[in-house]
Parts: C-alpha cells; sequence; structure tokens
C-alpha cells in the first residue's frame, strides 16, 4: 500500500483510533495477537447478529454494555490491552467503528511489516504447480510476507492479471491484443 494511501484513511475518526491502538501496541506479537482478537470478535458478531446489534446499539446502557464487553473477552481470551481498548470504544459509544477500526489496524500492520495481498486474475483455474511458481516469482519481487488469493476471469482470454493496492501488473492476452490493435491503428 502506498504510504500516502494509508495515511488518507488514518484521518477519520476510525483510522485515528486503529493508529493510537497501534502505536499502543509496539511488538509484533502483540500486534498479532490484537489482530487475533479484531477478527474473534468479528467472527462473533457475524455469526450471532442478536449479539452484534445489542453491542452496537444503544439497547444496552454503558454499564450493562461493559458487564457483557468483559465477559466476551473472558470467554474469548482476549488479551487484556484489547479488552480494554474495547470497553473504551463501547464507553464513548464508538463500538460501532470496531470493523473500520479493524480494518485500518490490518493496514497498519501490512504496511509496517511490508505484507502484500495480491488478488490473481486468470481466465481459468491454476493448477497447484502453477500457483507455487507464481507465489515464488512474485516473492522475489517484494520483502515481506505475500498472501495470494486466485479468482477467475474469462474476459482476460489467457495470461494473468495481479492486482494490489499499488499496482496492476497485467500479463492477459486480452492487453496483449488491445496494444496490437492500438498499434495497428497507428
Amino acid at each position: 500500500m502506498r504510504q500516502e494511501l494509508l495515511l488518507t484513511s488514518l484521518t477519520s475518526l476510525s483510522g485515528r483510533y486503529a493508529k493510537a491502538f497501534f502505536e499502543t501496541s509496539k511488538k509484533q506479537s502483540e500486534q498479532r495477537e490484537i489482530l487475533k482478537n479484531f477478527e474473534e470478535i468479528s467472527s462473533l458478531l457475524k455469526e450471532n447478529r442478536e449479539l452484534e446489534r445489542a453491542l452496537l446499539s444503544r439497547i444496552l446502557n454503558k454499564k450493562q454494555l461493559d458487564i457483557v464487553l468483559v465477559e466476551v473477552g473472558k470467554k474469548i481470551k482476549f488479551m487484556p490491552l484489547f479488552l480494554n481498548f474495547i470497553r473504551l470504544l463501547a464507553n464513548e459509544r464508538r463500538l460501532l467503528l470496531l470493523y473500520s477500526i479493524y480494518e485500518k489496524y490490518q493496514m497498519l500492520s501490512d504496511f509496517c511489516n511490508n505484507d502484500r495481498k495480491l488478488t490473481v486474475f486468470s481466465a481459468s483455474p491454476l493448477m497447484a504447480k502453477e500457483k507455487i511458481n507464481l507465489q515464488k516469482k512474485l516473492s522475489g519481487l517484494f520483502s515481506g510476507k505475500i498472501e495470494m488469493t486466485f479468482a477467475i476471469d474469462e474476459s482476460i482470454l489467457s495470461g494473468i492479471v495481479v492486482k494490489a493496492d499499488t499496482f496492476i501488473l497485467d500479463a492477459s492476452y486480452r492487453t496483449q491484443l488491445k496494444h496490437l490493435t492500438e498499434i495497428l491503428k497507428g
């Protein structure tokens, strides 16, 4: 991710919360644990829409909300720093920002660790060996870890298109035909 894009996304309220929380958890091990806690609470809330509605709306008063969060934190075994953070959000009536804060915290973590998330589009499914070779070649382009997801886009005809937040690598037959057409038209 380009630094400018990251900085722009951190100017929102959820971005400022994410940045402040990220800066309090400077150790990488803490950051990984916090990301795990974010994922756990997000999954729990998505699986239990009634709990999500109760926590994210104003149905519960602040004291009730705090009691519920402490119990959820015990059950899921949140790290104390994370539990205190979501309790702070609840106290400020900002739990609605939880998903957005999680997204921005993840972006910060990826940026600082130089991790990349790539989506590889191909006209047909790639074989396992092709995926491994592609992973090796793309790993050579980046320092840090890359995470690849694969998708089918029949419109590219053949070849691949690799998309990330900062670039697009288009090695598709469709693009080659487009360039050839432009050259022939003069």
